[in-house]
């Protein structure tokens, strides 16, 4: 398709955007930080802007919440100290979220309802819902203070196709919240944090070099990097999870609800948690037709990874392979 003809909300050439209004969050009575300004590039590219479109985005209502404060006693012990260095070829705050020197527009919520539309350089301060097919979002930043920074799905249907890439997700530091869900997406270069879980994974979704991280805790949350409660057909690869509370996981692939098949967790590096991985859950067994291979499970935060251990739930058909401590390259058992 030419991009070109594509309906677009987004850049325009001529203007730049003055610096994004901070909007920190209550921290245990310490002020958190706002968003992280985009990256330094050469250059930004050329893009044509609606400004109607802006105008219309920006109508569109998204509840804020007050922020709730991170319950201090989920944290962890001190993080233990590393025995040999890790690789640095993992995703981090310097190559995901929005490129360096691009100019943003500032933007209130979306509804996009228009097949192929682009949203393209947007600094949003609300909250962006799919209800389209062949949706591309880019180079855009997110503060949502509501459930879900984008949700691709609306009226009882999901979208296909979604394409969410060189973009910053936070969650204004409420622990209820999630960056994304749930199907029929693929996730590149994200940069999430300030959330309570990170990115939602039911059918059909990838989700690859991105940098999950900061999570946040409150009364009654669970904190996942990227969590499945059911569902098929999900590749999680080189990735940077970090989740730094003795619950829940960096990757929880959970049946107790519904199965998941299809599974496919591969180069990521894993840190926190009560596991650093769930390959399945106590009351629906083990996923169907899951491959583990060439992660690194981190000491980072506890000495097994996750407080309790580096992986709970693998069946004896999961395939796991080429998996091993990144302190010290050592194999790691399931």
């Amino acid at each position: 398709m030419n991009r070109s003809r594509k309906p677009s909300v987004g850049r325009r050439p001529d203007t730049a955007v003055a610096a994004a209004n901070p909007n920190p969050r209550a921290d245990g009575g310490r002020r958190g930080r706002a968003l992280a300004p985009p990256r330094p590039r050469l250059a930004a590219r050329a893009g044509v802007a609606c400004l109607a479109l802006v105008v219309a985005a920006a109508l569109a209502g998204c509840r804020g919440v007050e922020d709730l404060p991170i319950d201090k006693n989920t944290r962890p012990p001190a993080p233990v100290s590393p025995t040999a260095g890790s690789p640095k070829a993992f995703p981090d705050g310097t190559n995901t979220g929005v490129p360096p020197g691009t100019r943003l527009i500032s933007s209130g919520s979306m509804t996009i309802t228009k097949p192929g539309t682009v949203v393209d350089g947007m600094d949003v301060y609300g909250c962006i819902t799919v209800a389209a097919d062949n949706v591309v979002i880019r180079n855009t930043r997110i503060l949502c203070k509501d459930w879900y920074g984008v949700r691709a799905f609306a009226d009882g249907r999901e979208s296909r196709n979604l394409l969410i890439e060189d973009v910053e997700i936070s969650c204004g530091g409420n622990g209820e919240f999630m960056a994304v869900a749930f199907s029929n997406y693929t996730a590149r270069r994200l940069n999430v944090h300030d959330c309570g879980d990170g990115l939602r994974a039911a059918d059909n979704v990838t989700i690859e070099d991105s940098y999950i991280h900061d999570l946040v805790a409150g009364p009654d949350v669970h904190n996942d990097g990227i969590q499945s409660d059911g569902g098929s057909n999900v590749l999680i690869r080189h990735n940077r999870i970090e989740v730094r509370f003795s619950q829940t996981s960096p990757i929880l692939m959970s049946t107790n609800t519904a199965p998941i098949s299809d599974v496919v967790v591969e180069g990521n590096y894993l840190a926190g948690g009560g596991y650093c991985l769930y390959a399945g859950t106590t009351g629906g067994g083990p996923v169907t037709n899951m491959r583990v291979v060439n992660n690194r499970f981190s000491q980072k935060f506890f000495p097994k990874c996750g407080y309790w251990g580096p992986a709970t739930g693998a069946g004896p058909d999961t395939v796991w392979s080429g998996n091993v401590w990144d302190e010290t390259n050592v194999p790691v058992e399931p």
